[in-house]
């Protein structure tokens, strides 16, 4: 496999990657996409907007070029987060950004004293066969390069799926937070609860320099 920045003119088959990947999952994070038209408009035109950045990469297949994965990753800076986003955008994809910012939070609370800026993701999708893969290892390996290249200091995500929480500590990242069901009572994602994604966890890697990870 090649992993490697996505073109412009792959964008649009990224783009087919991602929504397959939501669509085809049930109840995606606890969110229902598929019957909320609105949410399905937004969800396309933010992935569509983040698509366009240096930080979207793509892993293909050697023998065929195939695109089998996608991972959407960008710095956290100081007052740089997801957008705020009304009930005209869907239910759903409200939702789905509430639970972004609440990932940002955590991230924040961990890393913010110490590091300025982050590398973290918005999510890391590929074809159904690959689900499970050993490719969405490699993928997450990649983010390391990434923040090196851009001189920041330390990578993070929130996690859940034995196998990737598996991929995390082969890895060596550090585990800092496992966020369970009752977590997120009275909390912007209390929507989450039902959802068979726990626990969350939220995990970083200081990649050079001081710092108190």
């Amino acid at each position: 496999y090649l992993i490697r920045p996505l073109h412009n003119e792959e964008h649009d088959q990224a783009l087919g990657l991602i929504l397959s990947d939501i669509y085809s999952t049930p109840k995606f994070i606890g969110l229902d996409f598929k019957s909320d038209e609105k949410s399905m408009e937004s969800l396309e035109s933010f992935i569509k907007d983040n698509l366009k950045t240096k930080f979207a990469f793509g892993c293909f297949k050697n023998e065929t070029n195939e695109l089998v994965g996608v991972d959407i990753m960008y710095v956290w800076r100081p007052n740089d987060h997801v957008g705020d986003y009304g009930p005209e955008y869907g239910e759903s994809f409200c939702n789905y950004t509430k639970y972004l910012k609440h990932v940002e939070g955590r991230l924040r609370f961990h890393f913010a004293d110490v590091f300025i800026e982050f590398l973290t993701s918005f999510g890391l999708f590929t074809l159904p066969n690959y689900q499970d893969s050993e490719i969405k290892k490699e993928m997450m390996a990649i983010r390391s390069n990434v923040a090196v290249r851009l001189g920041v200091k330390v990578n993070g995500a929130a996690l859940f799926g034995e196998r990737m929480i598996t991929f995390a500590d082969d890895l060596n990242y550090k585990v800092f937070e496992k966020i369970t069901e009752n977590d997120v009572n009275n909390t912007s994602v209390e929507f989450l609860k039902g959802a068979d994604i726990f626990p969350i966890v939220i995990v970083g890697m200081m990649l050079f320099g001081e710092g108190g990870i």
